[in-house]
């Protein structure tokens, strides 16, 4: 990501409905997780953690560490006061083995600096104990590249059927594949279109106003409970949740 982008990353993701919709639909996941396992609590680790939001979000309900690379991301999670930290390349998380309940992945295994997404997914098996949890995060569909794919540094944007296959190639048992953000999917079409004439690329990480910002919240808030009953079968984002199996 370029370094501007954390930036504005920072200022608007507290109160940004994408963003608030995803970090709703991360805190039900960890807590049903929660119910699934036998630690207390939780050791969450949120491997490519940006700028900290999703740390805030889930540190009263686990002990919550994160990796990223990026200085610039470290050092606006630790304006959060967030301390539970280390600089550290997803490719070689500077964790121990079995040291993890779950691990966060969080738009992350689509950037340019991932050049192997299965040597990564292969790198959260080993720090997850067995019987531990992957929760991924991704943009889905080539169809949707656009200008903001470039701002923020998007490799590739995934298909649920690569994704699955990938994730199982790396010796995880997939358990739940869905696509999200679809209520959505014509605003982002339209949007996608409209930016697509800007003569230079563009951030989507502005603000609109504050009645459209909390419309757009309250889309994403009815399709995550959409979400606890069914998959959706196509979308702009792809989530993915895997298991390490208890023995191999």
């Amino acid at each position: 990501m370029h370094p501007e982008e954390y930036s504005r990353m920072y200022k608007v993701e507290d109160s940004f409905w994408w963003y608030r919709g995803l970090r709703s639909l991360l805190r039900h996941t960890i807590s049903q997780l929660a119910r699934k396992t036998d630690a207390r609590p939780l050791r969450v680790l949120d491997a490519g953690c940006g700028t900290g939001a999703n740390l805030t979000a889930c540190r009263d309900m686990a002990y919550a560490v994160g990796v990223d690379l990026a200085r610039e991301a470290l050092a606006f999670a630790a304006q959060r006061g967030i301390r539970n930290m280390v600089r550290g390349r997803v490719q070689e998380i500077p964790l121990r083995n079995n040291s993890c309940d779950v691990v966060l992945s969080i738009d992350v295994l689509y950037h340019q600096w991932i050049e192997n997404d299965l040597q990564v997914l292969r790198e959260y098996y080993r720090v997850l104990v067995p019987g531990g949890w992957l929760v991924i995060h991704v943009a889905a569909h080539e169809w949707l590249r656009g200008s903001h794919d470039e701002v923020v540094m998007t490799r590739h944007r995934y298909t649920r059927p690569e994704l699955v296959e990938k994730v199982s190639a790396a010796g995880f048992r997939v358990r739940r594949a869905t696509y999200r953000n679809s209520l959505l999917l014509p605003f982002m079409l339209v949007h996608r279109v409209i930016s697509s004439r800007s003569p230079k690329p563009a951030s989507d990480l502005q603000l609109p106003p504050s009645w459209v910002n909390q419309l757009l919240y309250a889309v994403l808030c009815a399709e995550n409970t959409l979400l606890r009953i069914v998959d959706l079968p196509v979308g702009g984002s792809l989530f993915i949740l895997a298991q390490r199996p208890v023995s191999s």
